[in-house]
């Protein structure tokens, strides 16, 4: 985001009230969790069609290093 954007908003902010500059700080926490969880989601998803897929490594400790080393 440009800085001048920033900014901007900043001022806005800046002329809220307390109680909306909590307000907004609840509903943001809320969002970027939200996005947290989708984003979470998209992995789990992602992993189990490549589990399908047999597209992952399967072994023990002594094999998964011997492959890392590989």
């Amino acid at each position: 985001m440009a800085t001048a954007q920033v900014k901007e908003i900043l001022k806005l902010i800046d002329q809220l009230s307390l109680d909306e500059k909590e307000d907004l700080i609840n509903i943001i926490k809320y969002q970027a969790n939200e996005q947290r969880r989708d984003e979470i989601a998209k992995n789990i998803n992602k992993a189990n069609q490549e589990y399908e897929q047999d597209n992952v490594f399967r072994g023990t400790i002594d094999e998964t290093i011997k492959y890392l080393n590989e």
